[in-house]
């Protein structure tokens, strides 16, 4: 009742095979289990990748912190207050000798904070844009309208300057087209997105 005999055969399961199935080789079992191994490393790979990302976000925000109190800017971190460099007595000293330099130093604000900024050169007379989006959460333009004493530093030399808003549209649009040469291209190509300060003699 329920399995069939052979002729002197004993019993035997007339569903029970005697080999290897056909088309299964002798590893079928290890394969059903590939994509149970495979599975897991995209999810390896995921939670690295997370962990590193949250290792460059605390660098970047440690260094932040550090810079604030650092003798100037470092990279694209604002800095602390200039604490070395040769102070030039002449607060009209030209500054045109600088046209080629692409980036220098400017100290502003009340308490002094400084930064990287670019520098233009237009009729003998320098000046600095400041991108109204670009970082963002950026004060120190709004700033020196109300504290307009700076310093700038460039090649380890300190310049007092005053800093004075550009107003004229014909000045704004010359700047906009010398940021267009010398940079190719800024972060912001509307000229309503643009200031640009003109450092005037300092006190």
């Amino acid at each position: 009742g329920g399995f069939c005999g052979r002729p002197g055969g004993g019993l035997h399961s007339s569903r029970t095979p005697r080999g290897p199935l056909r088309g299964l080789g002798p590893d079928h079992r290890s394969r059903s289990h590939r994509p149970l191994v495979y599975a897991g490393r995209p999810m390896k790979l995921i939670r690295r990748l997370g962990v590193l990302l949250v290792v460059l976000v605390a660098a970047g925000a440690a260094l932040a912190y550090v810079a604030r109190f650092a003798d100037g800017p470092i990279a694209m971190f604002p800095g602390g207050p200039f604490q070395t460099g040769k102070i030039v007595d002449d607060p009209a000293a030209d500054l045109s000798f600088a046209a080629d330099v692409r980036e220098i130093e400017l100290q502003s604000g009340v308490p002094p904070s400084s930064r990287t900024v670019w520098f233009l050169v237009e009729d003998n007379e320098a000046y600095v844009p400041c991108s109204l989006t670009m970082p963002p959460r950026k004060t120190w333009h709004r700033d020196a309208l109300i504290h307009p004493n700076a310093e700038v530093r460039i090649d380890g030399k300190r310049y007092r300057r005053r800093l004075e808003k550009v107003d004229d549209p014909v000045l704004h649009e010359k700047l906009m087209e010398d940021v267009a040469k010398k940079y190719g291209s800024g972060p912001d190509s509307d000229p309503d997105k643009v200031w640009f300060f003109h450092l005037a003699p300092g006190a």
